[in-house]
């Protein structure tokens, strides 16, 4: 692990100063390079920590989409493939891996907002990203990519057919076999379920965020009547104190009185 793994595994408050003093202990001729290394925003930070801190479910995600990615270019190209079962385990790769950076962003104490998962979660659909896309080392989200970009990937790669056959306004449309209306349909079942996990996550985390919220306010508000209270039970002592001297007072002004009466 190098010095540089190093910096992008510390806090997201700590990166900027951390990378200073490492460019400062460098060689002269990489200092001005390290400097400019741009700090991550949270959403990259964050699936940059999926990535140091639990390399497993990263690693599943990548698995995934790889087979994810490589049965698309197969269908693409005319390939009978059971495409349902692997998006749903796409999905599900997907979803640990969604469920452990929300864990990460609670442990850092860093807020879980519906725009940060958002961008997270789009992250997690593009990886393993575009070629020289570094693992863990991410500064910006990245976004998912396309039907145009895969079928830029078949005309590549060298697929047999030529790429006529795989442009979305063909004049003429395949022919859809009854197995590949099965896939399709479980692809959009599969997408989906994943849609709604998703946005059943982000209602909880609201939901815990307002939870959060009333508490606050609630002991806020308990904390004021306390101090209130002692206020009130400090004055009352005081007052209590005042009291029972003046008692004592006029008791000892009616012993005097009740002697002098008694001596005339």
């Amino acid at each position: 692990m190098t010095d540089l793994d190093r910096l992008y595994q510390l806090p997201l408050s700590e990166f900027t100063k951390a990378r200073d003093a490492l460019a400062k202990q460098a060689p002269e001729g990489q200092r001005a390079a390290i400097r400019r290394l741009q700090k991550p925003n949270l959403p990259a930070w964050t699936v940059n920590q999926l990535y140091w801190k639990d390399r497993a479910a990263y690693n599943a995600l990548i698995a995934a989409a790889d087979r994810r990615r490589a049965a698309q270019l197969g269908m693409l190209a005319g390939k009978a493939i059971d495409l349902g079962a692997i998006e749903a385990e796409y999905a599900r790769a997907r979803k640990a891996a969604a469920d452990r950076v929300r864990a990460l962003l609670k442990a850092a104490g860093e807020s879980a907002t519906a725009t940060t998962l958002n961008a997270v979660n789009e992250t997690l659909e593009a990886l393993p990203g575009p070629e020289g896309t570094p693992a863990g080392r991410l500064t910006r989200p990245l976004k998912p990519m396309g039907f145009e970009a895969l079928t830029g990937l078949v005309r590549s790669g060298g697929a047999r057919r030529p790429p006529a056959t795989v442009l979305p306004f063909a004049s003429k449309p395949p022919k859809i076999t009854q197995a590949r209306a099965k896939e399709r349909e479980a692809e959009r079942a599969a997408a989906a379920a994943l849609k709604r996990a998703e946005a059943q996550a982000q209602r909880e985390a609201g939901a815990k965020q307002k939870a959060r919220a009333r508490l606050e306010t609630a002991l806020r508000a308990a904390e004021a009547a306390e101090k209130r209270a002692r206020a009130k039970v400090n004055r009352l002592r005081d007052d209590l104190l005042e009291a029972e001297d003046a008692l004592s007072e006029a008791g000892s002004r009616r012993s005097a009185i009740d002697a002098e009466l008694k001596r005339l």
